[in-house]
């Protein structure tokens, strides 16, 4: 990787600029592409959580707190594991305490 100078980079990040507005290409930084990526990613994860949450709640009417801050500190792959788990579970415990077992 190169890094520039202060200098230098402002002047190649104006010129890229500057080409990107004469091409009408729009310009995104990595940095922007990044942000942009784990928005989607939060957006993503979020809209699990409400989906199993729902699940939960219309198969078992009321959540502990217990079983709620699993939900929240979970990570994606969770979430879609007890989803899946929800399928076929009798019990709360059955959709969080199976997949804790199978875990790596």
């Amino acid at each position: 990787m190169l890094t520039l100078p202060e200098d230098l980079e402002m002047q190649y990040n104006l010129q890229v600029k500057q080409f990107a507005e004469q091409h009408h290409m729009p310009y995104i930084t990595s940095l922007e592409r990044m942000g942009i990526q784990q928005g989607i990613q939060q957006g993503i994860q979020q809209g699990e959580y409400v989906l199993l949450l729902r699940q939960l709640q219309h198969k078992f009417q009321q959540v502990p707190d217990l079983y709620l801050k699993k939900l929240e500190a979970a990570d994606s792959d969770m979430l879609l594991s007890w989803g899946e788990r929800v399928l076929g579970a009798k019990t709360l415990s059955d959709v969080f305490e199976a997949s804790a077992s199978n875990a790596v």
